[in-house]
């Protein structure tokens, strides 16, 4: 495109002042963009931080998906461990269930991503597992891009 627009520009007669608005509108178009939150990427390095900070002994992070996410893997200095509680992507909600239950059962409190939960759990299988253990949603906090992080403590 540059290339293109750099040929072009030979042919016109006010090149320079023409160079320096496409350069100027550049600059500013690409600052905005850098500039607003919304098009940044996932932010899972806060995510796990504050997971990794908050955690108490006794507590594991659960991802609604067959195993951890990579990025998850990837930044996680393995102070708490994390899990993927559907049993496959199609999940099958008894066997979800049973390993949610599993996984949970001697635990004090749960980080629940609920990153692509709307798809991988819509019957919301984990939740209400989660429940019937005996733990209770205590808080929510949202990450840009990777979403909601509910944490789940007993009663």
């Amino acid at each position: 495109f540059y290339i293109l627009l750099s040929s072009g520009l030979m042919q016109v007669k006010f090149k320079k002042i023409l160079t320096f608005l496409l350069i100027s509108a550049n600059l500013l178009f690409v600052s905005a963009y850098i500039g607003d939150q919304k098009h940044w990427r996932e932010d899972w390095l806060r995510a796990i931080s504050f997971v990794d900070e908050n955690a108490l002994p006794n507590e594991i992070a659960i991802m609604a998906f067959p195993e951890s996410f990579a990025p998850f893997r990837w930044y996680s200095t393995g102070i708490v461990p994390v899990y993927g509680v559907t049993d496959s992507l199609s999940q099958n909600s008894e066997r979800t269930r049973e390993k949610t239950i599993s996984l949970v059962n001697n635990k004090n409190g749960i980080y629940y991503f609920k990153y692509l939960s709307q798809i991988t759990d819509r019957p919301r299988i984990i939740d209400s597992s989660l429940s019937d253990t005996g733990f209770t949603k205590t808080q929510t906090h949202d990450f840009r891009g990777v979403g909601f992080v509910e944490y789940w403590s007993k009663k």
